[in-house]
C-alpha cells in the first residue's frame, strides 16, 4: 500500500512539473507595424503593457519581436514572410497594410490585426461577427457621425469641411466616404484632396484650407506622419483643424472626440492572450474600439478665435491650456 502511495505522489509531482514547464514556455509574439506615428506607437505600447499585465513579460516568458515597414507595403510583406519562417505563436499587424501583409502569408499561424478602420474593406474578414480561419482583431473606425455633430456645436456656422487623405489607404477611403455621407445629411459640403505621400500634404492642405471652414484630419497613416505640415498650412489661413483621433489634439488640432489607441492596444492584448490559451481566431468576433473622450486644445482655439462654452469644457476629459 505504501509503495502505491509513493508511486502516486511521484506521478502527481511529475505532472505538476510538466504543467509548470508548459506555463514557463516562452511565447513568441511578432509585431509588424506599418509606420511609426503616435496612434500606432500608442497601440503597440498598449499591446506590450497589456501582455505584461496578464503575466507575459519580455525576458521572462515572452519573446516580443517588433519591426516597422516605414510606410512601405513591400517591406510589410517582407517582414511578414520573415515572421512566418520564425513560426511565432501569434502574428500581429498594426495598421491596415501590415495587417494585410500578415494575413496574406499565413494560413496557419494566428493573425491579430489592430488599428484597422475597415477590416471588411481591407479584406481581412468577410464579416465582423464571424471571422474566418486564422484572422481576427480590433476595428478602429473613428466615430465620424459624432465628430460632425460636435463640429456643428463648436462651429455653428459651419458649411464646409475639408479633408486631405491618402486615397491609396483603404482605411482612409472608408473614413472619407462615411464623412461624405454624414456631412450630406447635415447639409455640409466636403472639400477633399488626395495625396500619394507625406511630401504632398503641405500643398494639398494649403489648397483645401482656402475653401473650407474647418479641416478634418482622418486616422490616415500619411496624414499622421505629416501632421505638422498639415497644421502649418492650416494655421497660415487660420483654418481650424479637427482631429479624427484624439492624439492629434496634442499636435495642434483644436478638438477631438474618440477612443485611446493605447487602450486599443490593451484590448488587442486580450485577444492575443485568449489565442495563446487555445481560443481559435474564428471564435473571436472583430471587436470595435470603444471610447468618446472629448479633448480640447484651448491654446489652438484662442489663436483661431474659437471660444469653448463652459458646458463643452465640463464634458471634456482634458483641456490643453498651455
Amino acid at each position: 500500500m505504501m509503495k502505491k502511495v509513493i508511486a502516486m505522489c511521484v506521478l502527481v509531482i511529475g505532472s505538476l512539473g510538466l504543467i509548470q514547464a508548459a506555463h514557463a514556455k516562452n511565447i513568441t509574439i511578432s509585431v509588424n507595424q506599418f509606420v511609426q506615428h503616435d496612434a500606432l506607437d500608442d497601440t503597440r505600447q498598449g499591446l506590450y503593457d497589456g501582455l505584461k499585465q496578464q503575466g507575459y513579460v519580455e525576458g521572462e516568458n515572452l519573446i516580443f519581436n517588433y519591426q516597422t515597414a516605414h510606410a512601405n507595403t513591400a517591406t510589410a510583406i517582407q517582414i511578414a514572410r520573415q515572421y512566418m519562417s520564425d513560426k511565432p505563436d501569434v502574428m500581429i499587424g498594426i495598421g491596415t497594410q501590415s495587417a494585410q501583409a500578415m494575413a496574406s502569408v499565413s494560413s496557419s499561424i494566428p493573425v491579430v490585426f489592430t488599428a484597422v478602420s475597415d477590416p471588411i474593406g481591407a479584406k481581412l474578414v468577410k464579416t465582423l461577427e464571424f471571422p474566418e480561419k486564422n484572422v481576427t482583431g480590433m476595428s478602429a473606425m473613428t466615430p465620424i457621425a459624432d465628430h460632425v455633430r460636435l463640429l456643428q456645436e463648436l462651429l455653428p456656422n459651419i458649411e464646409t469641411i475639408g479633408v486631405v487623405y491618402n486615397s491609396g489607404e483603404v482605411n482612409s477611403v472608408a473614413q472619407v466616404e462615411l464623412l461624405k455621407s454624414v456631412a450630406k445629411e447635415a447639409n455640409i459640403e466636403i472639400i477633399e484632396a488626395s495625396v500619394a505621400n507625406s511630401s504632398d500634404v503641405l500643398l494639398a492642405t494649403k489648397i483645401v484650407a482656402q475653401k473650407a471652414d474647418v479641416i478634418y484630419a482622418p486616422t490616415d497613416n500619411t496624414i499622421a506622419s505629416a501632421f505638422q505640415a498639415l497644421i502649418s498650412a492650416a494655421n497660415a489661413t487660420k483654418t481650424p483643424v479637427f482631429g479624427g483621433a484624439t492624439f492629434y489634439v496634442d499636435k495642434g488640432a483644436f478638438a477631438s472626440l474618440g477612443f485611446s489607441f493605447y487602450q486599443l492596444g490593451e484590448q488587442t492584448a486580450d485577444y492575443v492572450v485568449a489565442i495563446i490559451h487555445g481560443t481559435k481566431p474564428s471564435q473571436l468576433p472583430v471587436k470595435p474600439a470603444i471610447g468618446t473622450d472629448l479633448i480640447l486644445n484651448q491654446v489652438a482655439a484662442q489663436r483661431l478665435g474659437i471660444e469653448f462654452s463652459e458646458e463643452i469644457q465640463r464634458r471634456a476629459i482634458r483641456v490643453i491650456t498651455e
